[in-house]
């Protein structure tokens, strides 16, 4: 972990940020207060480990030859874990002798077509009755029984003035002129359009063969069976930063850029390194105990030191002291005192402008 600059280190560095008095002289920070503390940020990326097995069964002759093989309980197969914990990996086994080819007791893959009883075809109502003059007379002059009638009072010819049926033709029954029904030629009736007048339509599902595939071989006649046995590296990650109660927000920018970070890289299931701070440990060690299936990691630590200092002569201020890449970085910013200052100013000056404007009113 990076070292924290000695209290001598640190005061030089604000009294250089501070600059020489107005006699040129460099200042002399009295009664300094200095509260000094670690940043550590520590990332894990955990690989877990999961083992499954089940029995597989599919259609047809599979091929297991090129897969590989264990024996015995699949939780006792050694298994290497990944190089790399954030990969994702999956590894599918065969258990040894577990294989089974098996002939299906249908007809070479296929059965009876369950909707038609393979017969490859439904029934169907040759026809239907004619929407065109449906509720008025498919044959003024028949009345579709095939023999001319005569109303008293009407002729044989009378049309609807208006309707579905209101155009008519020569009627196919009876010979009647424009008597009949354009859409049925007076029958009354017109062929069924899904059958088209045949009594009967072919079987959609199994294009009228009266077989189809049987679901339990899916038609391959036969089926292969096996013992799977499935490992599975799952990556997590998880982050902690310490202290808990974080550095003000322009410190932890300048800190990210040009603070002299120390990193670590650790591998395996060790502990933290003793140069972490004794405050920070119980954190970092929970993070790091080793999770169920847990079967490798990777471990990133940075840390840096932090100094807080508060200097009498610049009540003002506080300063923010940590180790930068080419020198020793000061960040500082305004006291309680000083904001509790302008705090007050700033009620006061709204005050104000609140009685000046209620008078102009």
């Amino acid at each position: 972990m990076a070292e924290a600059p000695p209290e001598e280190e640190l005061l030089k560095a604000v009294s250089q940020w501070i600059g020489p008095s107005r006699r040129g002289a460099s200042p002399v920070l009295q009664s300094p207060r200095i509260v000094r503390s670690q940043i550590v940020e520590c990332s894990i990326v955990r690989s877990v480990e999961t083992r499954t097995e089940r029995e597989r069964t599919e259609h047809g002759s599979v091929d297991l030859s090129s897969r590989p093989r264990y024996e015995g309980p699949i939780g006792d197969h050694p298994v290497d874990p990944p190089g790399n914990p954030a990969t994702e990996r999956r590894l599918t086994l065969v258990l040894r002798d577990s294989e089974r080819e098996a002939v299906c007791a249908c007809d070479d893959g296929r059965i009876q077509c369950p909707r038609c009883l393979g017969r490859g075809r439904h029934d169907c109502a040759p026809t239907a009755v004619c929407a065109d003059c449906l509720g008025v007379e498919s044959c003024t002059a028949c009345g579709d029984a095939g023999k001319r009638r005569r109303e008293r009072g009407r002729p044989s010819s009378a049309r609807p003035a208006s309707g579905a049926a209101s155009e008519r033709i020569t009627c196919a029954t009876c010979g009647g002129r424009e008597a009949a029904c354009a859409g049925c030629r007076g029958r009354g009736v017109t062929p069924c359009a899904e059958c088209a007048g045949k009594g009967s339509v072919g079987c959609e599902h199994c294009d009228g063969s009266g077989l189809v595939a049987h679901p339990a071989c899916g038609g391959k006649g036969r089926t292969t069976s096996w013992t799977e046995g499935t490992v599975r590296h799952t990556p997590g990650s998880e982050k902690l930063s310490l202290p808990v109660k974080r550095a003000p927000y322009p410190v932890r920018r300048r800190m990210e850029r040009d603070g002299d970070w120390h990193s670590a890289v650790l591998t395996g299931f060790r502990e933290p390194p003793d140069e972490v701070a004794s405050e920070h440990r119980p954190g970092i060690e929970r993070l790091l105990v080793r999770r169920k299936g847990e079967v490798a990691r990777r471990v990133d630590l940075r840390s840096l030191p932090l100094a807080r200092v508060e200097v009498m002569t610049q009540p003002d201020r506080v300063f923010y002291v940590f180790p930068g890449r080419e020198r020793t970085e000061v960040v500082w910013l305004p006291s309680r005192r000083r904001v509790s200052r302008l705090t007050t100013m700033a009620v006061g000056v709204a005050t104000v402008l609140v009685l000046v404007v209620s008078l102009l009113r």
